[in-house]
């Protein structure tokens, strides 16, 4: 399954993520040089300075990154905090929260709702755990004079952050949602493209496989076609010669039952004669008409014979 997130936020050059780098570094130094009052908290201000910065980690890829953006960051520092304490205090907790976040795109199938609440307990954890207690470890390491208490200090700041933390946590929360489900239609739309283009693909492979049948098809009908003209001439010539081989075949029996039978009577009636008349003279004409009646015979069978062997060639 295809991972959800983590592919919105990808920038596809190096130039492109320093292009970008440059323009949120300079939009959160703008916002830091605007102060809003804190209501209830006299002499204390806050800015927005953190929005871009926590927008900045769903693009940024490399550590340089977070370097350029931390340093144009700085430039707005308040002319009573430390430049390296401003710088230091965002490039610590940016790259954490770079990594941190390099690690959660890897988890596959996360909506969007829970991808922002980890986000949010995210951004809180940047806040707490990460820049307030970085700045007042490096203001102690700057001005050891200070003997007020760690935790002392941290108590007194964490209440002026509230506007700051609720501001910025929501505004990058509804971000990162928009974005993502700008992602999964993205995809979605992407995925339907596929898959009208593989049914696409199915259906050109379809009508080209009953193109290739209907080919075959016509080509089988014009050999049945042929084929059958073939037979139906074939038909014909049978008939034909059926008629033919019926026509001698009457021929013959015409000879063998009129033909044939009167020299074979005539014989039969003269050899009757001849055995029973004892004249000299008589049985010479007798033997005369009987060769006579044999030779007749005899031309007659060649004839069969010869319509036989003509009947023999055709076959």
């Amino acid at each position: 399954m295809a991972k959800t997130f983590g592919p919105v936020f990808k920038i596809n050059s190096p130039l492109r993520e320093f292009a970008l780098m440059i323009f949120l570094g300079l939009l959160s130094a703008l916002l830091g040089m605007i102060k809003f009052e804190i209501p209830g908290i006299d002499s204390i201000s806050s800015d927005l300075r953190e929005i871009p910065l926590l927008i900045a980690v769903f693009y940024c890829r490399h550590l340089w990154g977070i370097l350029i953006i931390s340093v144009l960051t700085s430039i707005s520092t308040p002319s009573e905090a430390s430049i390296i304490t401003y710088f230091t205090m965002h490039f610590i907790p940016l790259i954490t929260l770079m990594y941190s976040k390099i690690h959660f795109d890897k988890i596959d199938d996360i909506t969007e709702v829970h991808y922002a609440m980890i986000w949010i307990g995210s951004a809180l954890v940047y806040y707490y755990i990460l820049v307030v207690p970085i700045s007042i470890i490096l203001d102690k390491l700057q001005n050891p004079i200070s003997d007020q208490p760690f935790f002392d200090v941290y108590f007194t700041i964490v209440p002026t952050l509230s506007f700051e933390v609720i501001t910025t946590t929501l505004i990058t929360s509804l971000y990162i949602i928009q974005h993502k489900v700008r992602d999964k239609l993205y995809y979605q739309n992407l995925n339907l493209e596929e898959i009208v283009t593989q049914r696409t693909i199915e259906l050109s492979d379809a009508n080209q496989e009953l193109q290739t049948l209907n080919e075959e098809l016509v080509a089988s009908n014009e050999e049945v076609k042929t084929v059958n003209d073939n037979l139906e001439q074939l038909v014909l010539e049978r008939t034909r010669k059926i008629n033919q081989q019926l026509e001698k075949i009457s021929k013959y029996a015409f000879i063998n039952s009129h033909h044939l039978r009167a020299p074979v009577a005539r014989i039969l009636g003269l050899i009757n004669l001849i055995n029973h008349d004892d004249k000299i003279t008589v049985k010479n004409e007798l033997l005369i008409k009987l060769k006579e009646s044999t030779d007749e015979l005899d031309e007659i069978i060649k004839s069969m014979n010869r319509l036989l062997d003509e009947e023999i060639d055709d076959v």
